[in-house]
């Protein structure tokens, strides 16, 4: 089992962000939040941790869904 890492998710826009989903396309990764609501000029921390079954190498995305009119899906490799 590893450390988990964090990253933040900042709404630089004018409306209140709207994150709908947060997966991952290996279960081995997962995050403590999947939907919530992020301010104008505000931020939102999320946890991620990777729970291998086995020692193995492992990769996968993550997907964050929005109401981001620009970028309403947004793929992050692990």
């Amino acid at each position: 089992m590893s450390l988990p890492s964090s990253f933040s998710i900042f709404n630089d826009g004018f409306l209140t962000l709207e994150v709908e989903d947060i997966n991952s396309t290996n279960s081995a990764f997962s995050v403590n939040l999947n939907s919530f609501s992020i301010s104008s000029g505000e931020s939102q921390e999320i946890v991620l941790s990777f729970i291998p079954q086995q020692t193995n190498s492992y990769s996968g995305n993550l997907i964050v869904q929005s109401n981001d009119i620009y970028n309403s899906e947004i793929m992050t490799p692990l």
